[in-house]
């Protein structure tokens, strides 16, 4: 056994003990105690009050595309670029 077996086995003896089987469970708990409700997820938002945030609208997207490329045609038209 090294040293450090040794400090752990003088700070943490019950670390080292057998944990005790207990064979039985809560009722309606699964194998690890746990109730099957509480890992069923929300699926509903509303009921939360949750809102979500509205898509941005997709035609301010073109119209920025539009005047970018109208910008661009009158500040190179004249140049004969």
């Amino acid at each position: 056994m090294t040293a450090e077996d040794e400090i752990r086995r003088i700070l943490h003896p019950e670390a080292h003990e057998p944990m005790p089987y207990n064979p039985r469970l809560p009722q309606g708990c699964d194998q690890q105690g746990r109730h099957p409700q509480a890992a069923e997820p929300c699926a509903d938002l509303d009921e939360l009050g949750v809102r979500l945030p509205e898509p941005d609208p997709w035609w301010q997207d073109w119209l920025l595309v539009a005047v970018v490329l109208l910008v661009l045609g009158l500040v190179f038209a004249p140049l004969g670029v």
